[in-house]
């Protein structure tokens, strides 16, 4: 039975590994049903003016995003990923939506769904065979699962903070050229 669980675990993680890149190339190229799944990591309203007429089906590029508008009431963004420039790259990227409505503009960041499910295929298969470690290593198998479950505490403790901080980041750089160009 445990094996089974490992193998499947392992299965769904190596999938969920090639949907996560195919999920990652939705979000370059900003298609809107990749912005409107995930974990939502935040959701504020802030007074942002709505997009001109001419510039609507146009990329904004900014020192740290990118931002393509949809429509009057909609924008997606994203953190800008420049070729010869170093820059911490997360599993978590944030996704986000800018939706406008009556002047108030709710922003809402997602992080992608197939990295969560790659995690915790990881953590359960990482579990299953530690347990399977444990039954004839004693300390060392319990050693082992700790790495695995300590390993993915620190990538999401450390990868979720700097992404939000990114996210606002590239927000308040496109409500400054907004409201700029606004008055």
């Amino acid at each position: 039975m445990t094996t089974s669980i490992f193998i499947l675990a392992w299965c769904i993680g190596a999938l969920a590994w090639f949907l996560a890149v195919g999920e990652s190339i939705g979000y370059l190229l900003f298609y809107p049903i990749v912005y409107r799944n995930g974990l939502r990591v935040f959701n504020e309203n802030i007074i942002i003016p709505s997009p001109s007429e001419h510039e609507i089906g146009k990329i904004i590029i900014t020192d740290y995003g990118k931002f393509k508008i949809i429509s009057h009431e909609l924008c997606l963004f994203r953190i800008k990923f420049p070729i010869f420039a170093f820059r911490i790259h997360t599993p978590f990227p944030i996704k986000g939506t800018i939706n406008w409505s009556n002047g108030i503009a709710s922003v809402e960041g997602r992080i992608p769904v197939f990295p969560i499910i790659f995690f915790s295929a990881w953590l359960i298969g990482w579990t299953i065979g530690g347990l399977m470690f444990i039954s004839s290593e004693g300390i060392t198998g319990i050693m082992f699962v700790l790495f695995g479950w300590i390993f993915v505490v620190a990538i999401c403790l450390f990868s979720l903070p700097l992404e939000t901080k990114r996210a606002h980041r590239i927000i308040n750089e496109f409500t400054s050229r907004l409201t700029k160009r606004s008055s």
